[in-house]
């Protein structure tokens, strides 16, 4: 599933891939604290990205 999250990243306002590879350096509170974003702000949209890839594997859309 995180290979998938990486390659559906292109709708959202943050850069997903490069911000969970910060996460896993530290925390979403260091990673708000970098983007100038609230944790509640960032970690919603998060929600909702990964939200739309579990829609794109159950409809097959991989590619």
């Amino acid at each position: 599933m995180n290979d998938l999250l990486l390659e559906n990243s292109s709708t959202f306002h943050h850069n997903f891939p490069e911000l969970l590879h910060k996460k896993k350096l530290g925390s979403w509170k260091k990673v708000a604290m970098q983007t100038g974003d609230s944790i509640r702000q960032l970690t919603r949209e998060y929600k909702a990205y990964k939200a739309r890839v579990v829609e794109r594997m159950r409809d097959g859309d991989t590619a």
